[in-house]
C-alpha cells in the first residue's frame, strides 16, 4: 500500500509514500485515491484514507493536511489542533512536535518530502512542485525547524515518488524563471534537439537541503517517476484533471 524510506525507518518514525493501488475508488480514480477535490466519490476517498490509517496505525482524527496552493506557506500543527481545522488552512508544508499527530501531503506529480529528526520529536511534510521550488518551500521549512532548535545535523529527509527529470519539461515563463534563479544548476538539462528545460526535483531538493546544512548521508531518494509508472501512481501531467492523488504521511512520536 505504501513505500517507506530506510533512513526514517531506522529512526523508528512511522511514515509512508502511498501509490494508487489497493483502494476502493473506481476508474479513472482507481483505486487508492485520497484527493477530495478531483471528482471522485467522497465516501470512497474517506474509505481509502481509513484503509491507510488502519495499515499505519492512525485514525482520521489524527490526520492533518492543508489546502495546498503550490506556495510557501508553513502550518505548525499543535497538540490541541483539530484535523478539520488544518484541512481548511492554506499551506504547502506542515510541521509539528506534538506526539501522535499525523502530517500529510497529497500529490500527483509534485515531490512529497518527509522530514524527521534524531533526538527530537519534530517532523515535517513538504509539497514541492516547480512553483514551490522557486519559492524555496523546502529551505524555509528547514529554517523553521532549525529555529525550533532542531540540530541540522540530526535532520533526515526522504524524497518520495514524483515526476522525474525524464518528464518534467519547463518552457516559457517557467523556464525563464528557473534559468534566472538557478543558472547552471545541475538539476537542469536539455534533451537533444529541444530548447525546453527539464528539471530534476529530487536533485533540486537535495541541493537545497545540503545548502541548509543537512548531511548528504541523511537524505534518501525514492526515484520513482509518477508519469512513467501509470499502474503505480496518479499523474496530473499524464492524465489531466481527472486523476487521483496519492498520500504521503509521517507520524510524530516521542523523542528518540
Amino acid at each position: 500500500m505504501y513505500l517507506v524510506a530506510n533512513n526514517l525507518r531506522r529512526l523508528g518514525i512511522v511514515h509512508g509514500f502511498c501509490g494508487r493501488l489497493h483502494g476502493l475508488s473506481l476508474p479513472p480514480y482507481n483505486s487508492l485515491n485520497t484527493g477530495l477535490r478531483c471528482g471522485d466519490e467522497e465516501p470512497r476517498v474517506w474509505q481509502n484514507l481509513q484503509l491507510i490509517g488502519r495499515r499505519a496505525g492512525f485514525s482520521l482524527q489524527q490526520l492533518h493536511w492543508a489546502r495546498q496552493q503550490s506556495g510557501d506557506g508553513i502550518l505548525e500543527v499543535r497538540g490541541q489542533d483539530r484535523a478539520e481545522s488544518s484541512r481548511n488552512k492554506a499551506a504547502d508544508s506542515l510541521i509539528t512536535q506534538a506526539t501522535g499527530m499525523v502530517l500529510a501531503v497529497k500529490t500527483a506529480d509534485c515531490l512529497p518530502i518527509l522530514i524527521g529528526a534524531q533526538g527530537s520529536s519534530w517532523v515535517a511534510v513538504v509539497h514541492m512542485g516547480w512553483r514551490g521550488a522557486l519559492l524555496e518551500i523546502l529551505p524555509k521549512t528547514l529554517k523553521r525547524l532549525i529555529k525550533a532548535r532542531v540540530a541540522v545535523g540530526q535532520l533526515y529527509l526522504a524524497l518520495g515518488p514524483a515526476i522525474g527529470p525524464c518528464c518534467l519539461r519547463l518552457d516559457g515563463a517557467a523556464q525563464s524563471s528557473f534559468e534566472k534563479r538557478f543558472a547552471n544548476h545541475r538539476a537542469f538539462h536539455h534533451k537533444r534537439g529541444e530548447q525546453a528545460l527539464y528539471l530534476d526535483l529530487w536533485e533540486l531538493a537535495t541541493a537545497a537541503a545540503l545548502a541548509a546544512g543537512v548531511n548528504r548521508k541523511n537524505i534518501e531518494i525514492l526515484r520513482r517517476c509518477t508519469v512513467c509508472q501509470p499502474r503505480a501512481y496518479f499523474s496530473y501531467r499524464r492524465e489531466g484533471a481527472r486523476t487521483g492523488r496519492q498520500l504521503s504521511f509521517i507520524i510524530a512520536a516521542g523523542i528518540r
